[in-house]
């Protein structure tokens, strides 16, 4: 059984597994401990950190602590792990000195690069939550680092490249404290984005500008035209995604009634992307410069969108309620089956034209919603006509 415990731990043994595996009894503790399994484990699944720590000194490997550290590896730090020997405390400096330089590399990355797999609409809740979670993650790290004598002799070059490491940890620890504090408050207006209905979102948008503002003028990261810059853009992108998601061609196909909900959602969104002008204006000394394009190009063409969906609306409804009441009043069977005819006609041409559009506001379906429009407006134009030759027809009283 032991021999088998063994093999398991060192092939396929999962951390969370081999944690309730020490808690069974001593005789499996015992094997699953074993130096020489748990060493082969570490190369064969971290092997660039097995050749660093190890290199040509053959004591340092046999000094590590390779269970312990395998489990702190899966865990993204260390835990820290302080033993007296000469060997066995230079082989742990050398091992923080890695854990340390990892966090540096992994805490400095830009965050476009961080959130590169978020999808569009998430990043600015996204970026709040990385913030938060890099404080947490650093304060752990600090804690865990703790406090290094210099040694005597080769050591005292290890000790003074950690603690080089260790003051450059604080200050990435002490920006993002800075950052997830302005984060905590923007992270309620990145969630209504998100999340909130349309008819509301309207009113984030200008308290959201004035702390981004306020994040602008007090923090050392974001007080920075590219950075800055770059979270103005991700909040457009994402208040540009969150109309196309909620507006479809099948509210213009298939919706009934007056279509006023979908006006007064369509309304709101417009309003909603004219608010996010208020960020910017090249003319002002608050800050920036910024990348125009980057703010406002994709919200101005959504926004222009949403008007020519308005507009379409508007004239479906003009046609579904007070035309076809108009022509229902003249009692002409005849007039109306032609009536009829006519609405049939325009169904199937706007669902020829419009039917294959998947997202109202990508710009591959331009082409066949401005058809669409043309078609919808020549419609519009026959049935308003036939109306008012049908009104001249009514005698009158």
């Amino acid at each position: 059984m032991e021999v088998a415990v063994a093999a398991y731990v060192a092939q396929f043994g999962t951390i969370e597994g081999i944690m309730v595996l020490e808690k069974v009894s001593q005789q499996w503790r015992r094997w699953a401990r074993h130096h020489r399994l748990w060493r082969d484990r570490f190369r064969r699944m971290y092997y660039d950190e097995f050749a660093f720590l190890v290199g040509d000194q053959g004591e340092h490997a046999d000094s590590q602590e390779w269970r312990l550290l395998c489990v702190q590896h899966n865990m993204d730090y260390s835990c820290g792990y302080h033993l007296g020997a000469p060997q066995q405390d230079e082989a742990s400096m050398l091992r923080w000195i890695f854990v340390t330089r990892q966090a540096i590399n992994r805490m400095s990355r830009n965050v476009a690069d961080v959130l590169e797999s978020s999808p569009p609409e998430c990043k600015p809740l996204d970026e709040a939550t990385y913030w938060q979670r890099s404080m947490e993650h650093l304060k752990r790290l600090q804690d865990n680092v703790g406090e290094w004598t210099a040694g005597e002799g080769g050591r005292h070059e290890l000790h003074a490249k950690l603690a080089d490491h260790v003051q450059t940890i604080k200050k990435l620890h002490h920006q993002a404290q800075w950052n997830a504090k302005y984060f905590k408050v923007l992270e309620s207006p990145f969630r209504a984005i998100l999340f909130t209905d349309m008819k509301h979102v309207p009113f984030v948008v200008t308290p959201m500008i004035k702390t981004l503002k306020m994040m602008w003028l007090s923090s050392k990261y974001y007080n920075d035209c590219f950075k800055m810059g770059g979270l103005l853009g991700r909040i457009a992108h994402a208040l540009s995604v969150r109309v196309s998601r909620a507006i479809s061609i099948t509210a213009l196909l298939h919706g009934d009634g007056d279509f006023q909900d979908t006006i007064d959602m369509v309304e709101c969104a417009g309003v909603m992307l004219e608010r996010w002008h208020q960020v910017y204006d090249p003319s002002s000394t608050v800050w920036g410069p910024f990348d125009m394009y980057m703010l406002f190009h994709r919200v101005d063409f959504v926004a222009q969108r949403c008007s020519e969906v308005r507009s379409a609306l508007v004239l479906l409804r003009q046609i579904r309620t007070v035309l076809i009441e108009k022509v229902q009043n003249s009692d002409d069977a005849s007039q109306i089956d032609e009536f009829e005819e006519m609405l049939r006609s325009m169904d199937t041409d706007l669902r020829r034209h419009w039917e294959g559009i998947d997202d109202l506001f990508a710009d591959e379906h331009s082409a066949a919603w401005a058809h669409g429009i043309q078609s919808l407006r020549s419609h519009s134009d026959a049935l308003l006509q036939f109306v008012h030759r049908l009104q001249d027809k009514i005698p009158i009283y």
